[in-house]
């Protein structure tokens, strides 16, 4: 599975409620909102990258999503009037809307298009949602690694360009695909002996797009 674009279009979501929303500055590794806690309203990244995480009973953490510019997070909890079932960090700064849990109801209460915006948006990412636990469950770590790196690409290098890298760590970037860093760290050996990737630190960069489709399609 690989989200080439955000959830759903969220431009006129977000400008529904621009008027009533605050903006809050997150550093790197803040914590937004934790895993059980009260679900206290809508947040869309302006600027920055948050990762969504959920921790096992035996303590190991799963990245269940990585949200960036333009995309709420949140919702489905708040839509299902439910306590947080992951935790919210930021991985960067990250500047974010907060838009309160009673002005967002509010606001979505006398606007049937943003109510249906909304549905497609929680749609959505349960579908995200769904698919991720089949991928988990069925293709192999080189695969999930591939679709992976895909798709952080759109995250930080959203043109594109090819002249930004992907900057995550390799016990994320595990923890992301469901699997140990060891394994992390012997995959992308191989995949810069392959020369589909470069790195440099925590830094990755992609040199062969088309390399790694091919290994993103392979259990299509």
């Amino acid at each position: 599975m690989i989200q080439t674009e955000p959830i759903s279009n969220t431009v006129e979501f977000s400008q529904k409620l621009e008027s009533k929303a605050d903006i809050v500055q997150y550093k790197k590794r803040q914590v937004i909102y934790a895993e059980h806690g009260t679900p206290l309203g809508v947040y869309i990244i302006l600027e920055g990258k948050v990762k969504i995480t959920k921790t096992s009973i035996d303590g190991k953490e799963q990245i269940l999503r990585i949200a960036s510019n333009g995309e709420p997070f949140g919702l489905v909890d708040l839509a299902a009037d439910s306590a947080y079932g992951a935790t919210a960090e930021a991985l960067e700064d990250t500047r974010i809307s907060f838009v309160p849990r009673w002005e967002f109801w509010n606001i979505v209460h006398g606007s049937p298009e943003l109510f249906e915006e909304l549905l497609r948006l929680v749609s959505a990412e349960l579908k995200l949602a769904e698919e991720k636990m089949a991928d988990l469950a069925y293709k192999p770590v080189k695969v999930r690694l591939a679709d992976a790196l895909l798709e952080l690409e759109t995250k930080f290098d959203p043109a594109r360009s090819g002249k930004k890298d992907i900057y995550l760590s390799r016990y994320d970037l595990a923890c992301y695909i469901g699997t140990a860093k060891e394994t992390v760290n012997r995959i992308m050996s191989e995949l810069r002996d392959e020369n589909l990737v470069s790195t440099h630190g925590w830094a990755i960069h992609i040199e062969d797009r088309g390399g790694l489709e091919k290994i993103s399609k392979m259990y299509v």
